[in-house]
């Protein structure tokens, strides 16, 4: 098994956090897809133990609710039972909040159902 030296690991988390989809960092590092997707879970449950960690008991004078759109798998008019069947797929809506201090306070991932979004 190769070993991923620690500048090809900085070089991937660079790209993806610029904003590079999965492929094209594969293209501009030269590392594989599968590899960059496992230190793409690594640095996420990095992150979320250190946020768990780190974020507690923020005094936020203003917060402000953002909502992005995107799909899984498909956009939610192109949903078949088979599809469904196979994996989770449809809509996918984002819900971050946001501070002052430009700090992600919590994010969901989910439908735009009004359980998915009161807090």
């Amino acid at each position: 098994m190769n070993k991923l030296s620690m500048d090809k690991k900085v070089a991937v988390v660079t790209a993806l956090v610029e904003g590079c989809s999965v492929r094209s960092t594969s293209r501009l590092t030269g590392v594989a897809k599968g590899t960059i997707l496992r230190i793409l879970e690594e640095v996420g449950t990095a992150c979320a133990a250190f946020q768990d960690a780190a974020m507690r008991n923020v005094k936020a004078e203003r917060i402000q609710i953002d909502e992005i759109w995107s799909f899984v798998g498909c956009k939610q008019k192109n949903v078949t039972v088979e599809k469904m069947e196979q994996a989770l797929c449809g809509d996918a809506w984002t819900v971050q909040n946001c501070s002052a201090c430009r700090t992600t306070l919590r994010g969901a991932c989910g439908s735009q159902s009004s359980s998915r979004t009161h807090w």
